[in-house]
């Protein structure tokens, strides 16, 4: 038997996203009888692992979840399909560090780059970050639907539309980092801040919403990862600055 701790430093995955996987049926861990501790089995560390290859191949977690659970699931003929999609993605993958390098040509005055190439590149290295980064958690928040038609529409938006975005959120910080260094400001923009924040997700979210937009600012107290982010651009305690002002519109 594993303990939860070592499933997590073995697995990179936090307890949030094992118990997300349990909720979905995916594994089942059983409980110590002495401290009442999950315990994982052998064959859940094996079953993470075939989570975790099929995340990485593009797979839904229903996808994956009707692909383990099928009583004709095979592991070699699993395997065999993941390294096909794995040797796609390694196509993939050397058209992102082909794109990296024509940047840094271009940057040297080797070559020229449309804004077409260097934008696809960017796009793509973005949603892979994302993915990766907060995938699970925005999937068990919002749902499969919200999360992937999200995405969808990163991968549609226009090199204008997404330069608008960073400017957006550039004011977004600079806002933030304003007023924890002069409190007295938060009356004169906290409306600009709740504004560009709004902004901001309605450009990302199809499906933008004020209760969307609560779960989100949520998100940002309820995990550290989350709430690094704003806290690591505009300052300690910037997370929580954004969220007070927002729920104070929302609510």
């Amino acid at each position: 038997m594993i303990t939860s701790k070592k499933i997590q430093a073995l697995t990179g995955l936090s307890a949030r996203t094992l118990r997300y996987y349990e909720q979905l049926g995916l594994i089942k861990p059983e409980r110590d009888a002495s401290s009442n501790y999950r315990v994982y089995r052998e064959n859940d560390v094996t079953t993470l692992q075939q989570i975790l290859i099929f995340k990485k191949m593009g797979f839904k977690l229903s996808v994956i979840k009707d692909i383990l659970q099928n009583p004709e699931f095979n592991l070699d003929a699993a395997l065999d399909l993941q390294m096909k999609m794995l040797n796609k993605q390694k196509q993939e993958l050397e058209q992102v560090i082909n794109n990296v390098k024509q940047t840094i040509q271009a940057r040297k005055g080797e070559i020229t780059m449309t804004d077409i190439e260097k934008f696809a590149g960017l796009k793509e290295t973005l949603l892979q970050e994302n993915e990766a980064n907060y995938g699970d958690e925005l999937r068990q928040k919002y749902g499969e639907a919200t999360y992937e038609a999200a995405q969808e529409k990163f991968t549609k938006i226009s090199e204008s539309s997404y330069r608008g975005l960073v400017n957006n959120e550039t004011k977004l910080i600079q806002n933030l980092h304003t007023v924890l260094l002069n409190p007295e400001k938060e009356a004169e923009l906290k409306q600009d801040i709740f504004t560009e924040h709004q902004s901001w997700l309605k450009q990302l979210l199809p499906q933008y919403s004020t209760k969307i937009h609560l779960g989100i600012i949520q998100l940002y107290q309820c995990d550290s990862r989350f709430s690094a982010y704003y806290d690591k651009r505009a300052g300690v305690g910037a997370t929580n600055l954004l969220v007070k002002i927002c729920r104070s519109f929302l609510s």
